[in-house]
């Protein structure tokens, strides 16, 4: 994607106040969605072109394109939910981002698998579908559950009798057994009905080498074991969840410091047993990964709805998580969105402006062409008054191209002229000067030449003028209001008249 040819933008503020603790936050998908009128399609009155929603695009603060994820949008309303890779999101000033929109001949997904960091190794957003967002294609397969309102878009219903979500045993999942974040935004019918429902399982957890177990207890209690293996290495608290609400639930774990963590909306859980630290003494060995149940214990399946469901190879920070929470459970108060504005790649100019360096798409490094461009830079004079479609063209380091296309407008200039009278009497008064009226156009005269001055008029078409004993000059420059052009300035030559004088002995001499 390059930012060339949009022509509109707003601008996203994330709430700096809404970002948690005393750190910036690297690459941050941030969840962006909400319903604007102007991002309608064209033909139900907004500004985007294409149907799909494919001409919007996200930015840094200096327009350089970020990678997101277009999850959802409506042509008819405006609603539009992506989520954006925000490569810094600052915790102690407000972080900007553009959106921009309203490019023609745009027909392709602008969303990047880039959207998630190299440490997300699965992503389901549950919309419908089970296909892993990330780079790894970790892809669940479904069984038993239904599509349901999520708590973003779609998520997954599961009945507590046996629907769940297999995803295959890869390395890349493998190995968050030494160090990884586990995350969902979940809904329980009734977390404490009487018997154990699983929110994640290892297929091997119940048979064969072990594996992780992530449940709660008949009367609620929430645990996780990080290793089923080893005997009773699982830290466990009382029911935290409230029934039939969403609620932001992550778990996160580290070997090397012994250590497992499990948030609810962002606040970590107290544990009344914490067997972890001691007894998680070897690594988990992991088959299928098993959301909603394990067939190997058929009553402890779980009941109610799931939806974004994450894994990741790093142990995020609670500072992180609550952050994560406030952006996904209320987008509208973790950021404000701007009002439109025309987006303006190339200005606006004159045909007698001085040439300029074509700098304004992004990414930068690429090459310009069209219509008096030469040697990176636009020329007015060579392109003549008129739009001319100047192209950007792109490469990345990995031989991926992409080009974007933008107008750049050429504005002529007035043609003013002078008329009045040019040989005058000395200190002639009330001599008028004119030009050509113009709608919309403005007049500013100037007179030279000792004691000359302006009588009337200044600002309009027409002046009136009283000259002194010399000669002078009226000059005027002429601007279209609209563009902002003005005329090279006229100039207008007024010369005095000789005098002729008799003297006493009757002769005569023309005096200047």
């Amino acid at each position: 994607v390059v930012t060339f040819g949009y022509g509109y933008e707003k601008t996203i503020t994330i709430d700096a106040a809404k970002v948690s603790g005393s750190q910036d936050l690297l690459n941050f998908p941030l969840l962006v969605s909400f319903t604007d009128a102007d991002l309608r399609t064209t033909g139900n009155g907004g500004k985007v072109q294409n149907a799909n929603g494919y001409d919007i695009v996200i930015t840094d603060a200096n327009y350089n394109p970020i990678p997101f994820e277009l999850e959802n949008y409506n042509p008819a309303t405006g609603l539009y939910t992506a989520w954006v890779n925000v490569p810094v999101v600052s915790y102690n000033s407000n972080t900007d981002i553009h959106m921009l929109y309203g490019k023609t001949g745009i027909t392709t997904d602008p969303s990047s698998t880039e959207t998630w960091s190299s440490d997300y190794v699965q992503v389901m957003h549950l919309d419908n579908d089970f296909t892993d967002a990330t780079q790894i294609g970790n892809y669940g397969i479904n069984s038993g559950t239904t599509s349901s309102a999520g708590k973003i878009n779609s998520g997954r219903s599961f009945d507590g009798i046996n629907g769940m979500i297999t995803v295959p045993d890869d390395p890349s999942l493998d190995g968050t057994n030494d160090e990884g974040t586990f995350s969902l935004w979940i809904n329980w019918v009734d977390a404490s009905d009487g018997d154990y429902q699983i929110v994640m399982s290892s297929s091997n957890r119940y048979s064969g080498s072990g594996g992780y177990e992530w449940a709660s207890q008949g009367l609620g209690g929430h645990y996780f074991y990080p290793n089923g293996a080893d005997g009773s290495n699982y830290n466990l608290g009382s029911n935290p969840f409230l029934n039939n609400t969403w609620q932001y639930l992550a778990v996160t774990l580290k070997y090397s410091t012994q250590e497992v963590k499990i948030f609810i909306n962002g606040s970590s859980m107290t544990f009344t047993t914490e067997n972890v630290p001691t007894l998680w003494t070897s690594l988990a060995q992991i088959n299928d990964w098993l959301w909603g149940g394990n067939p190997e214990i058929a009553t402890r399946f779980f009941n109610g709805l799931m939806d974004e469901i994450r894994v990741q190879t790093v142990v995020r920070s609670g500072d992180w998580l609550l952050t994560e929470y406030r952006n996904q459970n209320n987008p509208s108060g973790f950021y404000t969105v701007s009002g439109e504005s025309e987006y303006k790649p190339l200005p606006d100019i004159c045909l007698d402006d001085a040439p300029f360096v074509l700098n304004r798409a992004r990414p930068a490094g690429g090459t310009y062409s069209g219509t008096g461009v030469s040697g990176g830079s636009f020329y007015p004079r060579t392109a003549g008054v008129g739009s001319h479609t100047i192209t950007y063209n792109y490469t990345d380091g990995n031989g991926c191209s992409a080009s974007g296309d933008a107008v750049q407008i050429v504005h002529a200039l007035p043609t003013p002229s002078i008329s009045g009278n040019t040989s005058l009497c000395p200190n002639s008064s009330g001599e008028t000067y004119s030009t050509t009226d113009v709608v919309n156009h403005s007049y500013n005269w100037v007179v030279t030449g000792a004691g000359a001055s302006i009588a009337g008029g200044q600002g309009t078409h027409q002046i009136s003028v009283d000259w002194g004993p010399t000669s002078g000059t009226v000059t005027v420059t002429e601007t279209i209001d609209a563009t902002g052009c003005d005329s090279t300035t006229a100039a207008y030559i007024v010369t005095r008249s000789e005098e002729r004088r008799v003297g006493k002995a009757g002769r005569t001499w023309w005096a200047p």
